[in-house]
Parts: structure tokens; sequence; C-alpha cells
């Protein structure tokens, strides 16, 4: 800490430390920025100054970080210039993954373009909460430091609730009292057993205590068997909130989580075990959920949760594993394909729900559609040879020689993914369906999406497979 307040006082000190964080010093200009066009300049036009000003923001830090990493590979041989290690890590493979939040929103601000719009004055508001998102996600990356990661975790959950709560249509109604009290009830728990642990010292005791802080962070994320945030109503209807709690918000969980396993959480049979009850019970429910889904929605969002609960497993297994985030990374951008190509399809047929039997007989009418559609659902669920199929065999590989507990959750998990593979199955077959009863019509409405998706599919098709 004397070295970090050291540096505060030189001018050098201050150049330096702007340096290593001048990501979080662009996002916060244009949350800045965002909040006096919202204060300043009430017009019609402030929506689309403050949606390119958003996006700028984005591509610039996307920029930054790219010739970074380039010139710090070509010039110093890939060298790691971490700094402060005891309180951040600014490692070359941390950057990227900040590369990889900036290139996320920005296809996020891009595809709900026409959504936000909708809001008027509070398209300023909504454009700085979704860069207030990608600053915490951003901030949790380099942190080393335990609570701050928590503290980081609640405050993205805290904004991706208001994100959603300036959409709402009515004034003065709450959004969502699920999403309220799941959250709270999460941060309760987490708050109390957390006390607890700093009192007790008796390695039995402490790792239950340390479970149940465990399961506080999944809950937190969504990730809880019965009672989680898949109950909530109006994320049927509302993209923008359900591509960011149930894509971003369980890739920042996992980050979290991983942050912690190093920190807090222990390596003993009492806690591992209990852990991987816990995970595997969730992915039962939600491996049986997607696999009876019709709604499309419900469907993203239990196969999110089924793939996150993966990763935070493997994690469990293998402490600080990168290979459970690049995972999820890929499932988060494919799933924010497949939520682009929705939301095409609900703004030509002017739905409020989307369901599986809505695509069916799409290909008929609209085949690029059909192809992009099934490409990204098929490299999901590993049948088409992608980045995703390869971590996730990877990670099965290393679970399955780890022990006896490997062995039986492998084949466990091997069921729960036909599961989902039978459905996604189901729903390439409505696509390619040559009935031509099919109710289906062609997606011409000329919006932003029909343009810019195919290229924000193709870009996450890149990133499955090339990670």
């Amino acid at each position: 800490m004397e070295n970090i307040l050291s540096n505060i006082t030189t001018l050098s000190g201050i150049k330096e430390i702007l340096s290593y964080f001048s990501c979080e010093v662009i996002l916060t200009l244009g949350v800045i920025l965002n909040f006096l066009l919202f204060i300043f300049k009430k017009r019609d036009f402030i929506r689309t100054i403050s949606t390119i000003l958003t996006g700028l923001i984005f591509g610039i830090n996307i920029f930054l970080i790219a010739v970074t990493l380039i010139g710090n590979y070509i010039g110093y041989n890939n060298f790691d210039f971490s700094n402060w290690r005891e309180y951040f890590d600014l490692s070359g493979y941390n950057i990227f993954l900040k590369l990889l939040l900036n290139a996320f929103m920005l296809m996020f601000t891009v595809i709900n373009y026409k959504f936000i719009r909708r809001y008027r004055f509070k398209t300023p508001i909504i454009n700085a909460i979704s860069i207030l998102l990608v600053m915490c996600g951003c901030l949790m990356i380099e942190c080393e430091n335990h609570i701050l990661v928590y503290l980081l975790l609640e405050a993205t959950a805290l904004f991706t609730y208001k994100y959603a709560s300036n959409m709402r249509i009515k004034k003065y109604s709450v959004f969502s009292s699920d999403f309220i009290v799941l959250s709270g009830f999460a941060t309760i728990i987490f708050i109390a057993f957390y006390l607890m642990s700093l009192k007790i010292y008796i390695p039995a005791q402490l790792s239950i205590i340390n479970v149940c802080i465990s399961i506080a962070v999944l809950m937190k994320i969504g990730i809880f068997p019965i009672y989680n945030y898949l109950i909530i109503r109006k994320c049927k209807t509302n993209f923008p909130f359900s591509i960011l709690v149930f894509s971003y918000l369980p890739l920042i969980g996992v980050i979290a989580f991983n942050k912690m396993s190093t920190s807090i959480f222990p390596t003993d049979e009492i806690y591992q075990i209990s852990m991987i009850v816990y995970l595997v019970t969730s992915m039962i429910t939600f491996a049986f959920y997607a696999s009876k889904q019709k709604n499309l929605v419900k469907f993203y969002a239990n196969f999110s949760y089924f793939i996150n609960a993966f990763c935070i497993l493997n994690i469990v297994y293998f402490q600080a594993d990168l290979r459970s985030i690049f995972l999820s990374v890929m499932c988060a951008f494919g799933l924010l394909g497949l939520y682009s190509l929705s939301n095409i399809l609900k703004l030509n047929l002017g739905l409020e729900k989307l369901y599986i039997a809505n695509l069916k007989g799409i290909f008929l009418e609209n085949r690029l559609f059909a192809i992009l559609y099934s490409s990204i659902l098929l490299m999901l669920i590993g049948l088409i040879p992608s980045g995703v199929m390869v971590v996730f065999l990877k990670i099965i590989k290393n679970i399955y020689i780890f022990d006896k507990t490997g062995f039986l959750t492998v084949c466990g998990i091997s069921i729960l993914i036909l599961l989902i593979m039978f459905n996604s199955l189901k729903i390439v077959q409505n696509i390619f369906t040559f009935e031509r009863k099919s109710p289906c019509k062609k997606l011409t409405k000329r919006t932003t999406l029909n343009y810019v998706v195919p290229v924000v599919i193709i870009i996450a098709l890149l990133i499955n497979l090339l990670l």
C-alpha cells in the first residue's frame, strides 16, 4: 500500500497509474459525459449522441488495449507487466479479458439500440450504467482483494437492476421485487457467514461456513436450483435485461468466484464434496428446464446457468483455472449472438414473447438468419467443432481423472448435456422444416439490427472458434 501511495504523490507516479488504468479512466469520462448530456441537453437527438458516444468509448478502449497487447508482445516478448500484485494484477491475460468485456458491451449497445431509443431522455442514464457495468468488471479482473471483488460483484448486480428499472414503462413502480429479494438475501447471507468466519478457527466448521459463503456468491449471480432470477416474469419481454442478468452477470460471477477461490475458499474434502453436490444439483435443474423449455429466453437462461455452473464446478476442483473463464466468455458471446437474432425476430414479427414455434420454417424465407442461428446454437452445445467444445472437453478430461468423485460427476454431466442437446436439435429441426404451412414471415423490416447483427454473429462465431 505504501508503494501505491508513494507513486500517487509524484507526477511520474500519477502518469504511471493513469497508463495502467487508462481503460478505467476512459470509462469514467464516458460516465461523466453521459450524465452531462442527461442534465443539460434534454432534446430528442440526445439519444443518438449518447449511444454514439458510448459506442466510441468502448471502441477506443478496445483499440488502446489491442495496441497495448500487440506492442507488449512485439516489443517486450510478451513481458508480464504486473504491478502491485498484492492489490492489483495488471498482467497481459487480465488486460485481454478487459478487451473482451469492452467488446461484449459494445455489441450489446449496438444490438439493443432500438430498444434503448424508446426511452428518450433516460437513454444517457442507461448508457452510463452500461459503462459502469464494464468498469466494475475491469476492476474486478485486476483486483486481488476478495472483499473488494465481492463489492464489485454487488455493484454489478445493482447496476444490472438499475439498467432494467430505467427501462420500465410505468413511472414510480418497482421493476422487479423478486430481483431485489434474491439479490438482497444473497448479500445478507454473505455478510453474516463472512463475519462468522473471522471468529471461527475449527477447520470443519470453517469449511461449512465457506460453503455458505460460496452459495451466497452463486445465488447473487442466479445459480440456485429452484428460486433464482428465472422466476422474474419481465425477463421474457425485456431483452436487454435478459442479456445482462443471464449472460453478463454470470460471466462476472465466474470471474469473482475464480478470484475468491485463491484467497478464502478452502480445498478440503468437506468443502469440495458439499459444493460438488450443490453445483451438480443446480445443473440437473437447469438441464431439465432447458430440455422442457418452449420460451426462447428461458432456454437461453437455463443453458447459460448450466454452463457457468459447470465452469464454477471446475474451479472447485482446480482453483484459479483460467479455462473456466474462457468457457464462460465464449458462452456469453454465443448467447449474445442468439439474443441479437431473437431481437430481429421480435421486432419484425411484433411479438412480446418468443417461443421455439416462432422459428418454425424460417429457413424457407430467411436462409441467412437460419444458418447463423443454427451454427451458433450447434457450436454452443458442441455439435460443431469450436473453442467451446475444445475447452469443455479439456475440463471434462481433467475432472474425470481427478478422483472417483470426478468420474461420477462426468457421467452425470454427460447425461445432462444430452438433455440440452435434444431440445437444441428440436429447435434446429423447427428452423429447417419444409412445411409451407409454417407461420414464418420474411424479416423485411429495416432496422439497425438487420445490418449490424450478422456482423456481430460472425464476430461471436470467430471468438468461439479461436479462443
